[in-house]
């Protein structure tokens, strides 16, 4: 046991030499290398509802953004947790979120007008969809790389 108690002081005495040198040194200003930015949503629907959210998602969002050219959010159907969906967007960096209508967000817009008939259409979808959505949250993530 005292063995055990020495080796854990030990271990504590050094963590606190460790901490002492690296408090004499001021942080420097150093940016993340070699990170791919994401945004997350994490979606939850009315009961029931998920299905049909799905379907506005695969029927009229997708086929816009594959119209417009413009690239997806990978997505992903929770099987547990408090969220039905997590969409991931690829992000070029993290000054994309300065945007409150992004380039390509403007061009999916566009397309999803002209397959739905016109600018009320595409808006008429877009709440049914909205409304289908108990509660949602967004957070940004990175990855590295590769």
């Amino acid at each position: 046991m005292k063995k055990a108690l020495s080796g854990v002081f030990i271990v504590c005495i050094m963590g606190m030499f460790t901490l002492t040198a690296w408090a004499q040194e001021l942080p420097t200003a150093s940016k993340m290398e070699n990170q791919q930015w994401h945004e997350v949503v994490l979606i939850k629907y009315e009961a029931g509802k998920t299905g049909e959210a799905l379907g506005i998602i695969r029927d009229h969002f997708e086929k816009a953004g594959k119209k417009a050219g413009v690239p997806g959010p990978k997505m992903f159907v929770m099987r547990t947790g408090d969220w039905d969906v997590m969409l991931v967007w690829d992000m070029d960096d993290v000054s994309e979120m300065n945007w409150q209508v992004s380039p390509e967000g403007e061009k999916w817009w566009k397309a999803l007008a002209e397959q739905e008939g016109g600018a009320d259409k595409a808006m008429e979808v877009w709440q049914k969809y909205i409304d289908l959505v108990e509660n949602s949250t967004t957070a940004l993530a990175t990855s590295s790389k590769q």
